[in-house]
C-alpha cells in the first residue's frame, strides 16, 4: 500500500518494469492552472473593491475600503500574492484528492486521498465511465467502485483494455432503467 501512495503524477500513462501501468493528472498542471486563477483573482480583486465601493449600498464596505486605502504598487502586489498563496493551496488540495490509477494484468488498484484500493481480476467483471466517473462492476453486477475521474478516458480505457480488462463504453445495465416518472 506503500507504493500507491508515491505514484508519480504524469501525464500520460507509465509502463514500469513490473509491467503495470499507471495513470494519474499531471500535478504540475494542476497546480500551476490553480495558481494562475489565483493570481488573476487576486489582480482583479483591487478593482472589484473599488467597484463595490462605488455602488450606493455596498457588502463589505470596510474590507473595500480598507483595501483601497493601500497604495499602490502594494495594493496589487499583496493581492496577487495572495491569490498565488490561494491557487498554491487549492492546487496542492486538488492534486491529493485526485484519482490515479495502476494496472495490472491481474490487478487494477485506485488511489485517491492516501488511501489505495486493489481489486484482482477476478472481483472485476467492467470498467465504464458515467459521466465523469469511472466505476467498476463485479461480475454479479455489483459496483465496486465509483470515483470522480479527470483522467484522460481514452488512455483509461486504452491501459485497461491492454492488461486484458473490459472496458465498455457506458453502463451495460444501462437498457433495464428507466425513468421513474413521465414526462
Amino acid at each position: 500500500m506503500e507504493e500507491a501512495r508515491n505514484v508519480p503524477m504524469r501525464k500520460g500513462p507509465r509502463q514500469r518494469a513490473d509491467g503495470v501501468t499507471e495513470l494519474a493528472e499531471p500535478a504540475w498542471a494542476v497546480v500551476l492552472f490553480c495558481v494562475a486563477c489565483g493570481a488573476a483573482a487576486g489582480a482583479l480583486l483591487p478593482l472589484l473593491a473599488r467597484l463595490l465601493l462605488a455602488l450606493p449600498w455596498a457588502p463589505l464596505e470596510g474590507p473595500a475600503e480598507l483595501l483601497t486605502s493601500v497604495p499602490e504598487p502594494a495594493r496589487t502586489l499583496g493581492t496577487i500574492a495572495v491569490g498565488v498563496l490561494g491557487g498554491l493551496l487549492l492546487g496542492f488540495t486538488a492534486v491529493h484528492e485526485s484519482l490515479s490509477v495502476r494496472v495490472g494484468d491481474t490487478h487494477v488498484t485506485l488511489t485517491i486521498r492516501d488511501s489505495a484500493r486493489e481489486f484482482t481480476r477476478e472481483e472485476i467483471a467492467v470498467f465504464f465511465r458515467d459521466g465523469k466517473q469511472l466505476v467498476l462492476l463485479g461480475p454479479s453486477g455489483l459496483e465496486l467502485a465509483r470515483e470522480r475521474c479527470g483522467l484522460n478516458w481514452r488512455r483509461l480505457a486504452d491501459a485497461l483494455t491492454a492488461h486484458g480488462h473490459t472496458w465498455a463504453g457506458q453502463d451495460p445495465h444501462r437498457a433495464g432503467f428507466r425513468r421513474g416518472v413521465d414526462r
